[in-house]
């Protein structure tokens, strides 16, 4: 995949106060305001007098010394540096590689979310895999808040992941809501799989590499959790909204309507490079939509590349 623009921003520009000969040559920029360069930047020169070799030169990757100075390779044979000059940035192409989805699944990358819990997604990448296991096996996911299921999903998830540090709790609480949806929830995912479309057809914006996991654990009750929300609670019922009860509850007087839900979702960047994956991603959400189940990107992907 190819990124025209990383980040959708505007070049950045500084005024040029001096440039020295040598290898590295090295520029100085006024110190009204900091120039905002990153090492690795292109940029180019203009209206520079005296080392008016800058001026023709193509874009030119620089290596930031300060906020206010940065290098620019040889320039011990240019002319000797008078006055003036604006230094521009130069938005370059950026190819990006994403590992196959079986690579990905054994060596994850993963984007962090909430810094808070970041301990969570590796837990969370064992755990969907042990997650998928268990519907292959029953044909169905977890029943919620069903102890037996739940804690056959963490006896799959220590197959998929032997000898790894797992946090059987959040393991269980992925398995009790599996069945249920929230449509806030729902909402977020769809928005970000359209997102990670855009990027692709556009080449703006950098896309996620490679995974992401969004959980919502915090918005199930603290207290009473294991009175409030039971098997029986949160038994899936024939109503258009079967999927709210599935994850908290049917109760809401006693618990409110925003804390009795939880959604789990997954994002596979790995496969945009590939145009089928558009419409498998569109697919995907409006399967989500018209089923009303959890929204999981991953168990509607297939591995194009084999």
């Amino acid at each position: 995949m190819v990124v025209t623009d990383t980040n959708g921003e505007q070049p950045l520009s500084a005024m040029v106060s001096m440039v020295t000969k040598g290898c590295p040559g090295e520029v100085t920029c006024l110190d009204e305001a900091r120039h905002g360069f990153e090492t690795g930047d292109f940029v180019t020169f203009t209206e520079v007098e005296g080392m008016e070799e800058l001026n023709s030169c193509g874009p030119v990757e620089i290596r930031v010394l300060g906020p206010y100075t940065f290098s620019i390779g040889d320039t011990s044979g240019f002319g000797d540096y008078v006055r003036g000059g604006i230094v521009t940035q130069v938005k370059m192409p950026k190819h990006i590689r994403f590992k196959r989805l079986r690579e990905a699944l054994v060596e994850p990358e993963m984007m962090i979310t909430d810094f808070g819990k970041a301990e969570r997604p590796p837990i969370m990448h064992w755990g969907w895999q042990a997650l998928h296991r268990f519907i292959r096996q029953h044909g169905r996911p977890p029943r919620p808040r069903h102890q037996g299921d739940a804690a056959e999903v963490v006896a799959l998830t220590r197959e998929v992941a032997p000898g790894a540090e797992l946090d059987e709790e959040l393991l269980r609480e992925l398995a009790f809501q599996a069945t249920g949806d929230l449509a806030p929830v729902n909402a977020f995912i769809g928005g970000l799989a359209a997102q990670e479309v855009m990027k692709a057809v556009s080449g703006k914006f950098t896309p996620i590499t490679q995974w992401l996991y969004f959980d919502a654990l915090e918005c199930l009750p603290e207290e009473n959790k294991e009175t409030v929300l039971t098997e029986e609670q949160c038994r899936p019922v024939s109503t258009h909204g079967w999927g709210r009860p599935a994850g908290g509850g049917h109760r809401s007087e006693e618990v409110p309507v925003g804390g009795i839900s939880l959604g789990w979702a997954l994002v596979v960047g790995c496969l945009l490079e590939d145009i089928q994956c558009l419409g498998t991603f569109l697919m995907s959400s409006m399967g989500c939509l018209f089923s009303r189940r959890q929204p999981w990107v991953c168990h509607h992907l297939r591995d194009t590349h084999g």
